[in-house]
């Protein structure tokens, strides 16, 4: 498991796929022999938190508890998560995308392919817009004691389980197709890039997910489910 004593360095090197969840946070290479508690001192991030991401980003069997994480801290991480998906993520895809369509300009998939990734990505960006304008603002109104119609609360989480399973099931749809079809006289390199960025977005996403279902979703329920008991008193 990471720690605040483990060096900063070693924890990118054992996994580069971690560079993306440090950028949210303003940290780059170059961190010399810094540990991770002196890099967060250093850029003004809460070393406790950093670590629940990065250990859960990390290893697969861990997860931390709704009351290790600070629910202010996790939507402005996500909220950087989303921006990260938007102007570097999906971009990375498309540029791999349009250089299969180059790469094999006689077949129908690579295009097939284009055409069902700008669905996805408008599924997806809508999903973020929703979070950002809808599910967020309704968790902070509830933390600052404001009411909020149950039946509306439920609503929201109907439509954050439809999403999640609809852009999860669209994503690997896509690695399957590409999996299973891609013409044998598509350039390996471009096919390996694109299906390795896939599948770490892939997990990635999951992750987010994961943050907002197990913990965000439980908070905004305590809080709805506390603010009816002192509304029936």
């Amino acid at each position: 498991m990471i720690n605040g004593s483990t060096r900063m360095s070693d924890v990118i090197l054992s996994n580069l796929n971690l560079l993306g969840v440090l950028g949210c946070f303003g940290i780059r290479p170059g961190t010399g022999e810094m540990t991770v508690r002196e890099i967060c001192a250093a850029k003004g991030v809460d070393t406790a938190f950093l670590l629940a991401i990065l250990n859960t980003y990390a290893y697969d069997d861990y997860f931390p508890s709704t009351g290790d994480i600070d629910t202010d801290k996790l939507i402005d991480y996500l909220k950087k998560t989303h921006n990260y998906y938007a102007n570097i993520t999906i971009p990375r895809i498309e540029l791999l995308i349009r250089k299969l369509i180059k790469n094999l300009p006689d077949e129908k998939l690579p295009v097939h392919i284009s055409r069902y990734f700008r669905v996805y990505k408008t599924e997806l960006l809508k999903h973020m817009k929703f979070e950002e304008k809808a599910l967020f603002p309704l968790l902070k109104d509830l933390m600052n004691g404001k009411k909020k119609n149950k039946s509306e609360a439920a609503e929201f989480f109907r439509r954050l389980e439809d999403d999640h399973t609809n852009v999860e099931e669209k994503l690997k749809d896509l690695k399957t197709i590409l999996v299973r079809y891609v013409p044998a006289e598509a350039d390996d390199q471009t096919v390996f890039e694109l299906l390795y960025t896939l599948s770490v977005f892939d997990k990635d996403h999951f992750n987010h997910s994961n943050f907002e279902d197990k913990i965000l979703i439980p908070k905004i329920k305590e809080l709805l489910k506390s603010s009816i008991k002192k509304n029936a008193r």
